[in-house]
């Protein structure tokens, strides 16, 4: 199997994000954007590309969860998980902050 190349991977998803119809109002949301965001944009710039995303864009998924102490805490959801590895921690941060935002408007 031949892998694609970090750039090739980067101008996919890049193309993907300015594909979207709501792409004003894209949010990336990470689980640590000092490390997660870093790290892709360190390898944007090393691939001579730009990140999708603006700074003002970027969300912190422990900003969601600060206000309500422990008692909203939400465990893995995808069956299967696999820590640390990319696309599984992608979609269970996106059912984290879709579970989140259900809670929050729940208690509000």
């Amino acid at each position: 199997i031949e892998l694609p190349k970090l750039h090739q991977v980067l101008d996919n998803f890049r193309t993907w994000c300015y594909k979207l119809e709501t792409r004003e109002n894209l949010v990336f949301w990470t689980d640590a954007p000092n490390f997660d965001i870093s790290v892709l944009e360190a390898e944007y710039k090393l691939c001579g590309g730009k990140p999708p995303w603006q700074d003002s864009k970027i969300r912190d998924l422990r900003t969601l969860y600060a206000p309500f102490n422990k008692e909203l805490i939400i465990p893995k959801t995808v069956p299967g998980h696999i820590p640390h590895h990319p696309l599984s921690d992608a979609i269970d941060i996106a059912n984290q902050v879709i579970e989140l935002y259900e809670k929050i408007r729940i208690h509000h």
